[in-house]
C-alpha cells in the first residue's frame, strides 16, 4: 500500500483563500532531466539481432546476471564482472520507462534472488559493495509496482513444495540483518535497513508460516509502554520497521495481516487508541496531547493493516473505534499528524477501490453521510439568518414561535434538494435557480484545425486556426462570476478577473467560461450566455473559420486528447481527465445549438453526405487521402449527422478496421526505417552471452527468443500505433451508447432531435452517464493494448470474421508488408 503526503488546510469557511505558490519543481520536470542525461540507456529497450535472431537488449542483460548469479561463488573475475553489469542496472532504473519493462519481465524476480545469495557475506563497511547498489535497485522497482499495484503472485523467489522452508529461512536470514540496525553502536546504513525491510515482506510470499516467523519478531518489541521508558529508541526502531513493512506489502496479502489479530499485535494497537476516547466518539484532548506519538504510531500501523483485510477492519466496528477515527479526521484536530492518519483510514474505508468489509465500510458511510446532513442544517441556519438580516423574515422570541402561525407558508425544510451539479460560490444550481445559467470555468488556447471545405472534399487538408479547451470543471453562475470579478478588483490587493477565477478554480489557470444548458433554459438565454463565451474566445486570435466549425474541432481536439492520453493539465496545472470528460457534454451542447441555427441548416444535410461518401470509399478499399486525423473529425462528426443504426451496423466496422490498416502502415514505415538505420550504423554494443565454466561442459546459455515471443513483440509495437486509434472508436461508441440509452444499437431516425433531449432533459443524469465513460476509461480501457481486447469491446468479432476468417488472419494481414 502507498502511503501519500497529506496536506490538510483550512481557510475561511473550510475554503482556501490564497495563491499557489508555483516555485516548487515537479517530479516530471525532474524525470524530463532524468530521461535527458541517461537517454542512452533506452537502447536497452530496442530489440538486436543476435544470431540471426531478435532479442530485446534488457532480456538478455538479465539472462547475464541470472548466469552470473550461478558463478560467482567460484570466480572473482565472475564477481566484478556482475558489479559492473548491476551498476549498468542501476542507471537504467533512473528511466521509467526501463523500470516499467523490467516489472513486466519479472526481473525483480532474478534481482531478489541475487540479492539473497549475496547477503550472508555483506560487509557494509566496504564501500559501494554489490549490496548497496542492488538495494538501490530493488527499491526503486518496488516502489514503482506500488504505484503501478503490480500483483504479488508475479513476484515470487521460490515455488514448488520446499517454497515455505526456504521462505523462512530468507526472512530468517534479513531479518537478522535488519536487526543489526538497531543493536547499539550499530553503523548499519539507514537507508540500507530500510529498503531490507520493504523487500522483507515479498520474501514470505504470503505463505503462513514464513509471515508468522516474521512477525515473532516484532511480537514481544511492539510494546507502546517502552515508548516512553529508556527503551524509547529501541522500541522506535521496531515500530518503523513494522510500519514499512505494512505498507509495502501488496494488496493481496492477506495472510501476512492476519497474523497481526492471531499475535495480538492488533488488539494492543486498538487498546492504545481507546485511551484517547471517553465515550466512543468523544475525544479526551487533554490526553491526545499527551500520547500523540503514541496514537499517530497505532494509526499509522491501523491504516497498513487494513488493506485487503476485512477482517480487522471488522474490529474497528467491534472494538467501537469507527467513530473515534472519524472525529480525529476531522481539521479542527490538529495534533501533530493524528488528523492526516485518521483521514487517510476515513478515505479508505469509504472508497471503492479496495477491498472492503460491508460491515466496517458501511459505519464508515453512514457517518460520512450523518456529517453531510449536519453540514447542510448548519447551512440552512445561516442562509435563515442572513435572511433575517435583511429583513425578509421577521425574527421573533422562541416563546412567541410557538403561539404564532406564520405570516407565510413557505418553509425552509420544504425546499427541494439541490440536485446534479452547484455553483462554486451560491452552492445552487437549476434546482435553486432553474432560470440562472450555470457553466465551468476553462481553459483555451490556439490551435490547428482541418479546413471544413477540403476535409469534407477527402482532399489533402489544409491547416486553419481553431481552438482547444480543457477543464477542471468547476461550476459557477456567470452571475456569481461576475460578482466576484468586481469584489476582487475592490481588494486592497485588486485581482484581474482571471487571477481571481483561477482561485475559485482550485488554483487551476483559466480564462473562459463555457454555459450548461440546463432543463429549462431557452434559446434566447443560452445564446445570450455565449456573448461572454465568445468575447473571451476572441482574445485567443482571430478565427478563420465559422463558429460551428470551430467549436466542433474543439469536441475533436478534446476527444483526441483524451485517446492519445496526452497530459491535459499541462497547461492549467490541474484538471483531469475525470474532470475533461465531463467537458465532452457542454461541447456537444454548444455544437448542436449552432446546427439548429436557420443558417446552418444545410450543413447537417452536406456532413452527412460527406459521411455516406466515406463509408462509400471504404467499403471499396479506396484509402487514398485518408489519414487518422481525418477518421478522427468524421467519426467526431458522426455524433451530430449519423442515425445510430448507420453507426452500429456500418460505419463503426468500416471505420475502425482502416484506422487499423493506416497504423499497420505506419508500424511497417518504422520498421523500414530502422532497418535503414540499421543498415548505415555500427552494430550498437551487446553485452556477450557468459558462458558456463569449461569443466561443466554445459552447452552455452542461449538468449534467443522463439517464433512466438517475436510475432508478440511485433505485435506490442503495432499496439502502440493502434491503441489511441482504438480508443478514439471507443469513446465515439460509448457516446452512441449513451445517447440511444435503453434502445442502443436501434434505429434512431433523426440523430439530432434524440441528441438534444439527451443533452438537456436532466443535467444530473446527463454528467453521470460521462462519469461512467471516464471511470470505463481511466479503470479499464487504457489497460487494453491488443486489437483482440478492443475487437471484442466493440462487438466486432462476426464482422472481422466474416471477412477475413479470423482475428488472426486480420492481425497477420496488418504486419505483413502488403499494400492496402
Amino acid at each position: 500500500m502507498c502511503i501519500r503526503d497529506r496536506y490538510r488546510i483550512a481557510g475561511l469557511d473550510g475554503e482556501a483563500t490564497e495563491n499557489r505558490v508555483e516555485s516548487l519543481a515537479s517530479e516530471e520536470d525532474d524525470e524530463k532531466d532524468l530521461e535527458k542525461k541517461y537517454g542512452i540507456l533506452k537502447s536497452f529497450l530496442e530489440t538486436y539481432e543476435v544470431n540471426g535472431e531478435q532479442v530485446i537488449g534488457l532480456q538478455l542483460l538479465f539472462e547475464q546476471i541470472k548466469a552470473l548469479t550461478q558463478l560467482i561463488s567460484t570466480s572473482s573475475k565472475h564477481k566484478n564482472l556482475l558489479t559492473s553489469i548491476i551498476k549498468l542496472v542501476y542507471l537504467s532504473t533512473k528511466i521509467e520507462s526501463i523500470r516499467l519493462e523490467m516489472l513486466k519481465l519479472k526481473d525483480f524476480n532474478i534481482l531478489l534472488k541475487l540479492l539473497l545469495v549475496l547477503i550472508p557475506s555483506y560487509d557494509e563497511n566496504e564501500p559501494e559493495s554489490l549490496v548497496d547498489t542492488l538495494l538501490n535497485i530493488l527499491e526503486s522497482l518496488l516502489m514503482e509496482s506500488i504505484q503501478d499495484n503490480v500483483e504479488a503472485s508475479e513476484i515470487e523467489t521460490e515455488t514448488g513444495a520446499q517454497a515455505v522452508e526456504v521462505c523462512s529461512h530468507n526472512v530468517d536470514m534479513i531479518m537478522k540483518r535488519i536487526l543489526k540496525g538497531s543493536e547499539p553502536g550499530s553503523n548499519q546504513n539507514k537507508k540500507i535497513t530500510t529498503a531490507l525491510t520493504r523487500i522483507l515482506p515479498y520474501l514470505t510470499q504470503n505463505l503462513e508460516q514464513p509471515c508468522a516467523q516474521m512477525m515473532s519478531y516484532f511480537k514481544d518489541k511492539l510494546d507502546y509502554s517502552m515508548l516512553t521508558t529508556g527503551k524509547r529508541d529501541e522500541a522506535l526502531f521496531f515500530f518503523k520497521r513494522f510500519i514499512e513493512i505494512l505498507e509495502t506489502a501488496p494488496n493481496n496479502y492477506s495472510n501476512l495481516r492476519k497474523t497481526l489479530i492471531q499475535e495480538e499485535i492488533i488488539h494492543k494497537t486498538f487498546d492504545v487508541l481507546k485511551t484517547i476516547s471517553t465515550d466512543f466518539d468523544k475525544i479526551n484532548l487533554e490526553a491526545l496531547e499527551k500520547q500523540h506519538e503514541l496514537i499517530t504510531l497505532g494509526l499509522h500501523i491501523v491504516l497498513g493493516a487494513l488493506n485487503g483485510c476485512p477482517e480487522i477492519q471488522d474490529l474497528l466496528v467491534d472494538y467501537h473505534l469507527c467513530e473515534l477515527i472519524y472525529k480525529l479526521s476531522e481539521t479542527s484536530i490538529k495534533v501533530g499528524h493524528v488528523g492526516k492518519y485518521a483521514e487517510m483510514i476515513v478515505d479508505f474505508m469509504t472508497s471503492k477501490k479496495h477491498i472492503l468489509s460491508d460491515k466496517a465500510s458501511g459505519v464508515f458511510l453512514e457517518l460520512k453521510e450523518k456529517e453531510k446532513l449536519e453540514k447542510k442544517r448548519i447551512f440552512e441556519q445561516k442562509k435563515r439568518e442572513m435572511l433575517m438580516n435583511l429583513g425578509k423574515v421577521k425574527q421573533t422570541k422562541p416563546e412567541e414561535q410557538q403561539q404564532q402561525k406564520p405570516k407565510t407558508s413557505f418553509k425552509f425544510e420544504e425546499l427541494e434538494e439541490e440536485k446534479g451539479i452547484s455553483c462554486i460560490v451560491c452552492h445552487e444550481g437549476y434546482t435553486y435557480r432553474p432560470n440562472d445559467i450555470l457553466g465551468v470555468y476553462i481553459y483555451t488556447k490556439r490551435a490547428k484545425i482541418q479546413d471544413e471545405e477540403s476535409l469534407l472534399h477527402l482532399n489533402k487538408t489544409i491547416e486553419q486556426n481553431g481552438i482547444s479547451s480543457v477543464t477542471h470543471f468547476t461550476p459557477i453562475h456567470l452571475s456569481c462570476h461576475n460578482a466576484a470579478v468586481k469584489a476582487d478588483k475592490a481588494l486592497k490587493k485588486p485581482k484581474t478577473e482571471w487571477e481571481g477565477a483561477e482561485i475559485r478554480n482550485s488554483h487551476t489557470k483559466c480564462n473562459n467560461w463555457l454555459p450548461l444548458r440546463g432543463p429549462k433554459t431557452s434559446d434566447s438565454d443560452y445564446e445570450n450566455s455565449l456573448v461572454k463565451f465568445f468575447t473571451c474566445l476572441e482574445s485567443t486570435g482571430q478565427l478563420s473559420q465559422e463558429r460551428l466549425w470551430v467549436i466542433f474541432n474543439d469536441l475533436r481536439n478534446l476527444l483526441t486528447k483524451i485517446a492519445k492520453q496526452e497530459n491535459l493539465s499541462k497547461d492549467t496545472k490541474g484538471g483531469t481527465i475525470e474532470h475533461n470528460i465531463k467537458l465532452i457534454p457542454l461541447i456537444m451542447q454548444l455544437t448542436l445549438h449552432f446546427f439548429k441555427k436557420p443558417a446552418n441548416k444545410e450543413k447537417s444535410v452536406i456532413y452527412a453526405s460527406s459521411l455516406e461518401n466515406l463509408l462509400e470509399k471504404l467499403k471499396k478499399k479506396d484509402i487514398r487521402n485518408i489519414t487518422p486525423e481525418i477518421l478522427y473529425t468524421l467519426l467526431t462528426l458522426a455524433l451530430f449527422a449519423m442515425d445510430t443504426d448507420k453507426w452500429f451496423k456500418e460505419a463503426k466496422y468500416l471505420i475502425f478496421t482502416t484506422l487499423m490498416k493506416l497504423a499497420g502502415a505506419s508500424y511497417r514505415a518504422e520498421i523500414k526505417k530502422a532497418q535503414v538505420q540499421k543498415g548505415s550504423k555500427q552494430q550498437p554494443f551487446i553485452v556477450s552471452p557468459v558462458l558456463e565454466p569449461e569443466k561443466e561442459d554445459k552447452e552455452p546459455t542461449s538468449f534467443l527468443l522463439n517464433e512466438e515471443q517475436k510475432q508478440n513483440d511485433q505485435s506490442n509495437e503495432f499496439n502502440v500505433i493502434a491503441q489511441p486509434h482504438m480508443i478514439f472508436v471507443w469513446l465515439i461508441e460509448s457516446i452512441f451508447n449513451k445517447i440511444s440509452g435503453s434502445k442502443a444499437q436501434t434505429p434512431v431516425i433523426n440523430i439530432q432531435e434524440v441528441l438534444e433531449t439527451f443533452l438537456t432533459k436532466n443535467n444530473e443524469k446527463l454528467l453521470n452517464d460521462f462519469e461512467e465513460i471516464g471511470s470505463s476509461f481511466k479503470n479499464e480501457i487504457v489497460k487494453k493494448k491488443s486489437v483482440e481486447d478492443f475487437v471484442a469491446i466493440l462487438n466486432l468479432k462476426d464482422s472481422i470474421n466474416l471477412e477475413y476468417g479470423s482475428i488472426e488472419n486480420f492481425i497477420n494481414e496488418l504486419l505483413l508488408p502488403k499494400q492496402f
